[in-house]
């Protein structure tokens, strides 16, 4: 395996460009401003109608949700093992700016934040009192669902809407030479240049920044009260709004020095500790926790979960009225598309010289697997905690939240103060990737004319970071961080538009690009001419 280095000729890390797009960064500010201030005003109103429109989304457009997501799927796999799967992005001489270690570790950390582990242990739970396909609640049948299903929601098919934006934002920016990684300018092909720089546009940019802010918000909402709980149960000391304050600012003060010290020193070696810590306290949790029975039911959960695979695509309930796929499988297909611009952009960044192939299978194999082992481990580690009477998990679950609940896990550790200093390490970190990236990618979202290795301006990014910080604090104050969450999940629908233009403008340059004829696997990238 390669060590986590970049790779290749030596790049700049300061380069960066000043080129603002004021027309989606005011806009964007101004919005995602109004937002706030008005749930700040009138939070019941705001909650009242934001979750109204969420739980119409959820189910009505089950089925649109499902089919539209099996479709990204298939879009991937045909871009990975079809005609195309040997173009790369940039051109045949492009090397890897990173090594694949650093490559998939950057990817990985940007799309899951802290909320991960949080979920790899929750999910398990609220599935075995709140099963699918009508199981009876606290059953053993219900606990036998829990990792298939945590597996699920975070495995293939939470990673294939970044796919979309990967692929086509990679070949606009590497291959086209457009000088932009707005999510409108891979666009061009469909609605043409000048509706992608006029207002069309610029309501897709403002609307992929809003998408990335909401979702990062969710993250913060799940992050804080695990760093706080871990906190609160290491120091023996009580959980006040100082102290989540407090541990917001560190946050902020870290994903802020990370982001301004761009791509190769910040994001690549915040990703690699992290990868190196989980990967510590996944081996600790294996060998310190039940060991057989963690392998055996990890083994028997993913068995599941392939062998009902397109069943768990497809279940919507419709007659028995469960709700449980509205509210947690589509709930989770939202979000991952709200996500979808963050991962899919900061992809198409940071995989030049990487082949389509490569760049889909890192997103359905390496990140589903990256998932599937720390769903796999911790969920199965709480369900014997549970079935044990070791810890009664459920009902800390129940009365005190999750993040209790999380803590309650590591707890049961043998070294319990040891490893509760590696997991708020580690959730530190964690989150601190995915926040800098976030910044990162609404930077560059709203500069013109990047290119090469060109980076966007340090304030900017900077300015970024502190909205993302003062999003969180202001819903950490005033408790309507629910709100921001369905605001962001309910802006998935468009969204879900939008990739749909840019899976056929990308299929439209492809074909402009090479023809319609078979592609030259040894020579796959643009031909100096292209084919009318």
């Amino acid at each position: 395996m390669n060590s986590p280095q970049t790779s290749g000729q030596p790049v700049p890390a300061g380069k960066t460009t000043h080129d603002l797009n004021k027309g989606v960064f005011w806009p964007s500010l101004i919005v995602i401003g109004v937002i706030v201030v008005l749930l700040l005003i009138f939070p019941k109103q705001g909650n009242l109608i934001i979750n109204t429109t969420l739980h119409w989304i959820e189910y009505n457009l089950d089925w649109f949700f499902e089919f539209g997501n099996f479709g990204f799927l298939l879009f991937g796999l045909y871009m990975a093992f079809g005609k195309y799967g040997k173009v790369k992005l940039g051109d045949s001489l492009s090397k890897p700016e990173f090594s694949t270690l650093s490559w998939a570790a950057m990817m990985f950390c940007t799309g899951i934040g802290s909320s991960l582990i949080y979920w790899g242990v929750c999910e398990p739970l609220s599935y075995w009192s709140w099963p699918p396909f009508g199981l009876e609640p606290y059953s053993l049948e219900a606990a036998d669902w829990g990792v298939p299903y945590v597996m699920f929601h975070w495995g293939i098919m939470g990673w294939v809407p970044s796919i979309i934006p990967g692929l086509a934002v990679g070949f606009a920016y590497h291959n086209r030479k457009n000088g932009s990684l707005a999510i409108s300018q891979a666009c061009v092909p469909l609605i043409g240049k000048a509706n992608a720089d006029g207002l069309l546009g610029k309501i897709i940019d403002i609307l992929v920044i809003f998408g990335i802010m909401g979702a990062a918000a969710t993250s913060l909402g799940v992050g804080v009260p695990q760093l706080t709980e871990a906190i609160s149960q290491l120091f023996h000391i009580p959980i006040t709004t100082t102290m989540q304050v407090a541990v917001l600012l560190v946050w902020v003060c870290i994903f802020g020095f990370s982001v301004y010290s761009g791509l190769y020193k910040g994001i690549k070696i915040l990703s690699d500790i992290n990868v190196y810590l989980a990967f510590f306290l996944l081996a600790a949790v294996i060998v310190l926790g039940p060991t057989v029975f963690i392998l055996s039911n990890m083994t028997n959960g993913f068995g599941l979960m392939l062998q009902n695979f397109v069943r768990m695509c497809f279940y919507t309930d419709a007659i028995g009225g469960s709700g449980f796929p509205q509210e947690w499988t589509i709930f989770f297909y939202a979000w991952w598309i709200c996500y979808g611009p963050l991962i899919g952009i900061f992809l198409a960044r940071v995989s030049k010289g990487r082949t389509f192939r490569e760049v889909v299978l890192c997103c359905i194999l390496f990140a589903s697997l990256g998932c599937w082992l720390v769903t796999g481990i911790f969920g199965s580690y709480a369900i014997n905690l549970q079935i044990t009477d070791t810890v009664d998990l459920l009902t800390i679950y129940a009365e005190q939240g999750g993040a209790a609940a999380m803590v309650a896990t590591i707890n049961a550790l043998p070294a319990a103060q040891f490893f509760l200093v590696v997991f708020i390490v580690l959730q530190f970190i964690f989150m601190a990737t995915t926040l800098d990236s976030a910044a990162f990618v609404m930077a560059c979202n709203c500069t013109k004319n990047l290119k090469g290795d060109q980076q966007p301006n340090r304030s900017l990014r900077v300015i970024w970071a502190c909205m993302l910080g003062a999003l969180g604090l202001g819903v950490l104050l005033i408790g309507t961080l629910k709100a921001v969450q369905s605001t962001s999940i309910v802006g998935s629908v468009p969204i879900f538009f939008v990739w749909i233009i840019l899976i056929f403008s990308l299929l439209r340059w492809l074909k402009t690009t090479y023809g319609t004829g078979s592609i030259d696997m040894d020579h796959p990238s643009p031909p100096d001419k292209e084919v009318a």
